[in-house]
């Protein structure tokens, strides 16, 4: 038996597809904003925001291994967290892929969500590459502006 899902809202941003050599922070109190999506609309229980994220790094290091801490986090709090090992490969020095998925439910009304996607390096000289994309789709209710 199928269950239907609706979707209600759609976001999607490519901030930059070929961002001009933007260094990946070394900081993790103060990472790189790879990017961002705002949903104004009230969110309230059993919403679901599934969430899907896409960026490139060029690794310019002399080392072997670098490490890129990759995050989404929702209103400055990180709810998902991956670290990933770039080392100089042909394979993995230009162009490594860096794909985030998760799915948020909402137990809670909220308004005004933001979401994004951050990273840092382990080392210097790790470049943000394009194509960069961030979407967010909002599945199942739809609440008055009064319920939040």
């Amino acid at each position: 038996m199928y269950k239907k899902v609706d979707i209600l809202d759609f976001e999607f941003v490519t901030p930059r597809n070929t961002p001009e050599q933007t260094l990946l922070s070394t900081d993790p109190d103060d990472p790189t904003v790879v990017a961002e999506i705002t949903f104004e609309d009230c969110l309230g229980p059993k919403d679901i925001i599934w969430l899907n994220s896409i960026f490139h790094i060029d690794n310019d290091n002399t080392l072997n291994v670098v490490s890129i801490t990759h995050q989404i986090l929702k209103n400055g709090t990180p709810i998902y967290t991956s670290i990933t090992e770039v080392d100089r490969e042909l394979n993995d020095d230009f162009g490594q892929i860096f794909s985030q998925q998760y799915v948020d439910e909402f137990s809670d009304f909220e308004n005004g969500v933001t979401y994004e996607v951050v990273a840092y390096s382990s080392n210097s000289n790790v470049f943000l590459q394009g194509p960069i994309t961030f979407t967010g789709t909002k599945l199942f209710f739809k609440y008055k502006e009064t319920d939040c």
